[in-house]
């Protein structure tokens, strides 16, 4: 069981050699976590060597030293690479935008294809089960840590967590990646691009066909939850350009909010003769260009049999849709990673298609703040664009009405899965999911 350190003359001369070292595997566990003001207790360090030390941080004295020394010798000093599991929570407590050179395991683990790292979630604990079949109790994630002194069982979960931070990360660093643009081949590529076009289109159908079945049941017996689906009503809106511009003068004349609008090269051919021109040198303008591969032959895959929900088996759903989804991904993931290596190969030997990949031309994409555009859009202009979400959290439902007025609105039903990895508290973060689901990622099912 390891001794927590609680004396200064003790975490000075760990720190003093923590400075010299080419690497290493930090994890911290924090008191008062459920209130406003949670504070740092343990801070755990894994060096090069093996050594893990506890260090209670609690005390004045302590704390003293940590933001004194700790944090500018070690973690702000770019020259030691320091790793951590979710990184940014680290850093939010040692050190903030004085930290250098900390990286993260499971922004690693992130980076690796799917197929390569069969996982939904990525936190430390499933990461550990993956790799060492050792579950790994999560319990004391949340415990009292101010209260001293600590029982064993919690020193030995704090010490722990940075040994599988190191465990983790060197068994990531193995995983193998694709080769090096100058050492591929395009033509092994391209085969194997190919062989898998028709095995995703089939595992897409099959996943389609249990979300449609979800979706008709959840609709009829009007069910908001099935499973681990969920099936909610969504407006969406659209409105008047030349509205849009007119709200942004009048309700943001001092520009203090964010009222950038995307102009598709669409949008552009619909205005007036001259206007384009107008506002090219207000606009924000970023030149792109889209790589495209092969499509799916248009061979002849029978369509899955219909699926039938047995409401009274619901774990049988989840266990079917979760092997969908799964064999989708592993698919896809790997589609993506051959799409991203033709793309590096076909650039460094300069060609702008070989076989049937191939680069679009060029183009523009436009984003220009609306405000900008007063006297330039004519005012009876019948343009109309997506309704900007971010003004329902800057402005009054009341200051908004002349905008949703000028446009349109429609009602859909939006059907979402809700992957295990989801639901697990704070794990649910640590997931491939998790950005997703913050933008708002959902299967819009169409009218209701």
């Amino acid at each position: 069981m390891p001794t927590p350190i609680t004396e200064p003359e003790v975490f000075l001369p760990l720190i003093a050699s923590w400075r010299n070292e080419p690497r290493l595997w930090l994890d911290t566990e924090i008191a008062d976590w459920l209130t406003t003001a949670p504070r740092l207790s343990l801070l755990q360090v894994r060096d090069g060597h093996g050594r893990v030390s506890v260090v209670d941080v609690l005390g004045e004295q302590m704390q003293r030293i940590l933001q004194e020394h700790f944090v500018p010798e070690v973690m702000a000093n770019a020259s030691v690479e320091k790793w951590a599991h979710y990184a940014r929570f680290e850093q939010r407590f040692l050190g903030q935008d004085l930290v250098r050179n900390l990286k993260c395991t499971f922004e690693m683990a992130r980076s690796i294809p799917y197929y390569r790292l069969p996982l939904r979630s990525l936190s430390l604990g499933a990461l550990v089960e993956h790799f060492f079949g050792q579950p790994v109790d999560k319990t004391l994630q949340k415990a009292a840590w101010r209260y001293l002194p600590l029982p064993p069982a919690h020193l030995e979960y704090a010490a722990a967590d940075a040994e599988w931070c190191h465990k983790v990360h060197d068994q990531l660093r193995g995983i193998p990646g694709p080769p090096e643009p100058s050492q591929d081949d395009g033509e092994s590529i391209q085969t194997r691009y190919l062989k898998i076009l028709c095995p995703l289109k089939e595992a897409k159908a099959i996943r389609s066909s249990i979300r449609e079945a979800v979706r008709d049941v959840m609709v009829h017996r009007h069910l908001a939850r099935l499973s681990r689906f969920s099936l909610r009503m969504r407006t969406t809106y659209s409105t008047s350009l030349a509205e849009l511009v007119k709200f942004a003068s009048l309700k943001d004349p001092g520009e203090y909010f964010d009222l950038g609008i995307s102009l598709s090269m669409r949008l552009r051919s619909l205005l007036a003769a001259g206007v384009e021109a107008s506002i090219r040198p207000m606009a924000s303008i970023r030149v792109s260009q889209a790589f495209r591969g092969p499509r799916t032959p248009r061979a002849y895959l029978p369509s899955p049999p219909l699926y039938v929900i047995h409401e009274a088996d619901v774990e049988r759903l989840t266990r079917d849709y979760e092997a969908a989804e799964h064999n989708v991904l592993m698919l896809e993931s790997e589609r993506g990673e051959l799409r991203e290596r033709m793309r590096h190969w076909m650039q460094l030997h300069g060609l702008p298609t070989w076989g049937e990949f191939r680069f679009s031309e060029p183009h523009e994409r436009w984003k220009v703040d609306a405000r900008a555009l007063m006297g330039v859009i004519p005012a009876d202009t019948a343009l109309q664009i997506a309704f900007p979400q971010r003004l329902w959290l800057a402005f009054r439902e009341e200051d908004l009405e002349n905008l949703i007025a000028a446009g349109q609105s429609r009602e859909v039903s939006v059907l979402r899965w809700l992957p295990r990895a989801l639901s697990v508290g704070s794990d649910a973060q640590e997931s491939r999911d998790w950005e997703a689901i913050e933008d708002g990622s959902e299967q819009v099912l169409g009218n209701a």
